[in-house]
């Protein structure tokens, strides 16, 4: 276990519409103080069509041309029969502390051989640092290189929580291939605030307010402290 962050402990409960009981994680940085508003200003409203599989209806778009919603970035088989949505922010350490420690035991039990479909959902949070840039940067990677370098990005990016800026979020970008200055470009101006906050609408409107929240096959998993045993449950039980 990383000794850098100690795995927080749920400060209360809320009844999801649509989905089960699920806790959210009382830190600061983790826990959403506005459930109204997408963060931008624009009140959540999203007028984009999307289709049913998540990709938008304008397909070839250039890189940044902020025209049309990306799909969620994915792992493991995206016909598998259970789908795994996982609620995060690139500024809160709960979060890191989840990439870290509890998706390599995902990664290895049922990514590996392909039992699950887990999906990246950005919830940026008004108290973390960072956190629009950072998911409009990773999304910028996304874009430009496919969803096996936003995985690897992400991972550098939570790996340099504590000292982000829209510099480095560019330089780490370059780490895995991808134009530093585009992704910076992407960052600051935010260019890819559509989908960012599509899946901050979806989370809200399914009464998702706090990161990491792991989605099974819509029921979110309810936590004490964040830990493996309690996504393996889950996902093992919808896999019977």
């Amino acid at each position: 276990m990383d000794s850098r962050y100690t795995p927080p402990r749920s400060s209360r409960r809320r009844v999801l519409a649509g989905v089960t009981a699920v806790a959210t994680i009382g830190v600061a940085g983790c826990l959403s103080d506005d459930d109204e508003t997408d963060g931008t200003g624009n009140g959540g409203d999203d007028d984009s069509a999307e289709t049913e599989d998540g990709t938008a209806d304008d397909e070839g778009d250039e890189p940044g041309s902020n025209e049309a919603q990306l799909s969620p970035p994915v792992k493991g088989d995206p016909d598998a029969p259970v789908t795994v949505e996982v609620y995060e922010d690139f500024g809160c350490g709960g979060c890191r502390f989840y990439h870290e420690n509890v998706l390599p035991e995902v990664q290895e039990e049922f990514l590996d051989d392909g039992q699950i479909r887990y999906e990246h959902r950005d919830l940026p949070l008004p108290a973390s640092a960072l956190s629009w840039e950072a998911a409009n940067a990773a999304r910028a990677v996304q874009d430009r290189a496919g969803d096996e370098t936003f995985w690897e990005y992400a991972s550098k990016v939570y790996d340099n929580q504590g000292s982000l800026t829209v510099d480095l979020l560019g330089t780490l970008a370059e780490d895995v291939g991808v134009d530093g200055d585009a992704v910076r470009t992407a960052a600051s101006e935010q260019e890819y605030d559509e989908t960012v906050s599509a899946d901050r609408q979806r989370a809200i409107d399914s009464g998702v307010d706090a990161t990491p929240t792991v989605v099974v096959d819509g029921e979110a998993i309810s936590w004490q402290s964040i830990s493996y045993p309690p996504v393996q449950e889950a996902i093992a039980a919808a896999l019977e």
